[in-house]
């Protein structure tokens, strides 16, 4: 910025960037050619190759090669970052070159097992045909994944029902016997006869007077 507030030429300005530079910056530009130090263009395009990576074609190629699906991300926005990666990674090769890559790189990474023996199967000849049956194998796959939940809940709350059911049969059950065993005990009782009473009592008071009538006859 201070090169073009003060108009400097590129002779300037590679001195300046001379006094600038430390660390690791100082020992790419110690060991550049006299040659490249003294051309502003080229010291700019070894230091940029050397410091920033990023910028170069091996650099690209490795991130491309790297790319897998994110977590959350669309399978159309997975698709459509391979496609701007390949043609960064590999900007000499044509553009069907660059679309069969990112094609072969989508298929790799976009899904589980069943998902890439499908597209494979199936033979997509581009990348955005790959990318429309990937969207309809996933919408596939989430509707069953779908109708297999919604099983298991009305599974459970039929599970829930019949128990609650049972449990209420169970005490019917349970307090008709209770009072099936109440009236046996009552019957028990009932049947049973009184160990001593009136009866008994009777029975011994008409026996007494014949007694004391024999005893006074044998006595007279």
């Amino acid at each position: 910025m201070a090169a073009d507030v003060n108009n400097w030429d590129e002779p300037l300005k590679s001195k300046f960037m001379c006094l600038l530079l430390s660390d690791k910056a100082r020992e790419v530009y110690n060991g550049l050619s006299g040659s490249v130090k003294a051309n502003y263009a080229a010291l700019k395009e070894q230091m940029g190759r050397c410091l920033d990576p990023c910028d170069s074609a091996d650099w690209s190629r490795a991130v491309f090669s790297a790319r897998c699906r994110w977590h959350n991300e669309s399978v159309r926005e997975f698709g459509m970052a391979l496609q701007r990666s390949a043609v960064k990674a590999y900007p000499t090769v044509d553009p069907n070159t660059q679309d069969l890559l990112a094609k072969d790189q989508f298929i790799a990474h976009v899904g589980n097992g069943d998902m890439r023996v499908s597209l494979r199967s199936a033979k997509p000849a581009s990348l955005e045909a790959a990318i429309n049956l990937a969207v309809e194998l996933e919408l596939i796959r989430g509707l069953e994944t779908s109708s297999v939940a919604d099983a298991r809940v009305r599974g459970i709350a039929e599970n829930d029902a019949n128990d609650e059911n049972t449990t209420s049969l169970r005490g019917v059950v349970e307090s008709l016997r209770q009072e099936v065993k109440s009236l046996q005990n009552v019957v028990h009782t009932l049947s049973v006869p009184a160990a001593s009473g009136p009866h008994y009592d009777a029975q011994n008071t008409k026996l007494q007077p014949s007694r004391e009538y024999s005893r006074k006859k044998e006595n007279g």
